[in-house]
């Protein structure tokens, strides 16, 4: 997250401070102008965590403007929470980084602590395995949309469960499907493969918001799909 003295700066104007003053590259930033606070977006967990560490309790002064006050890098929170992400960043990878900031998202309300930690343990896993140093493969997806809610649809072959997918949120109008493909032993020598294998991501824009703590998957044939709720609209008078 960055906040500081950057209230009825846009997304915009973020962006570009953020990359005078820090150096460090990104995929992009959501601020509202009203607002004291937004999220950066990375490219990968590597980028993600170098920034959390090389930023924090640390003061960014932009040149353009000596009348604002220093631009500050936090930590983010868990969606509708409190509870703070844990970074996690072991001697080995020190000098890339290897952020663990995820930002659950279960598909109950009241989904158990056994479920998170499954979340997390298939989470860490694939960030551990040989594949993962290799950026994670994009893969196809549609959008959909009724009434009430949006729908991803997404050819996922080789995931059988709810377990193996992971969905988290930038923000309530962006959403990041992350999963793992397993290599298939087939008997034989092989002669060509083109499977996917690995760590695959697919990053979704909505048109509007949701209730990111509203998620249902389901799994068929090889097709996974993730409807999320979408937000009601306030009108201001």
């Amino acid at each position: 997250m960055v906040g500081g003295d950057i209230t009825g700066l846009d997304y915009d104007e973020m962006s570009e401070r953020i990359k005078a003053t820090t150096k460090f590259d990104f995929v992009h930033v959501h601020k509202k102008k009203d607002k004291g606070f937004g999220h950066i977006h990375f490219e990968s967990w590597e980028e993600s965590s170098r920034f959390y560490y090389s930023t924090k309790d640390k003061h960014f002064y932009y040149d353009g403007d000596k009348e604002r006050g220093p631009i500050r890098f936090y930590g983010a929170t868990y969606y509708n929470s409190t509870r703070k992400v844990v970074y996690k960043m072991d001697t080995e990878t020190a000098n890339t980084g290897t952020s663990t900031s995820v930002i659950e998202i279960s598909d109950h309300n009241d989904i158990n602590e056994y479920e998170r930690s499954k979340k997390r343990k298939i989470t860490e896993n694939m960030r551990k395995s040989p594949e993962s140093s290799e950026s994670p493969v994009s893969v196809l997806y549609g959008l959909y949309e009724d009434n009430h809610t949006f729908n991803i649809v997404l050819h996922t072959p080789g995931i059988r469960n709810k377990a193996d997918l992971l969905v988290s949120s930038v923000s309530d109008k962006l959403i990041i499907i992350e999963g793992n493909f397993s290599e298939k032993s087939v008997p034989g020598k092989p002669i060509k493969n083109f499977l996917p294998i690995g760590p695959f991501k697919a990053e979704v824009e909505l048109p509007s918001g949701v209730k990111t703590i509203s998620v249902k998957i389901k799994i068929e044939h090889g097709v996974s799909t993730v409807t999320l709720e979408k937000s009601k609209k306030v009108f201001e008078i």
